[in-house]
């Protein structure tokens, strides 16, 4: 049981790794193309931390009812009666999930910046004012 909590632990360390690491980039790469970083961002990453850290915690859950009940002796596999193979699987599951923030996280930033421009100019394109200042331009040209 004693192999089972240090297994644990180190999925808590590396999911915690994996976290900070998406929030750092996400912060520098906000830097980079000068987003203003809120405090909204920091409350998704304090829910995900909930979301995540929960998720370990049932899992670990569930592989101390494996071990206490020896599934894994019933079904014919002894050799995986102390290894925590949900939290593991889950951990692994989660690290996948924080690889994929990482790759994702510039593009969709700058996606949406290109968005509320794209949004800006044809609100502009529409207003009535650009076409009353388009029109003296015309008239003053002739």
């Amino acid at each position: 049981m004693h192999e089972m909590m240090i297994v644990v632990a180190v999925c808590f360390l590396v999911v915690s790794i994996a976290m900070f690491m998406d929030l750092m980039a996400g912060l520098y790469k906000a830097h980079l193309i000068k987003e203003v970083r809120t405090s909204e961002g920091l409350r998704r990453t304090a829910n995900k931390m909930i979301v995540y850290y929960g998720s370990i915690c049932m899992a670990a859950g569930g592989d101390v009812v494996i071990f206490l009940s020896n599934f894994y002796d019933l079904i014919g596999l002894p050799a995986l009666h102390s290894y925590p193979l949900i939290s593991a699987l889950v951990s692994l599951f989660l690290l996948a999930c924080e690889f994929l923030s990482l790759r994702e996280k510039a593009d969709k930033k700058t996606q949406r910046r290109q968005a509320e421009a794209r949004k800006l100019i044809i609100d502009l394109l529409k207003s009535d004012e650009t076409r009353k200042l388009v029109e003296s331009i015309l008239e003053k040209r002739k």
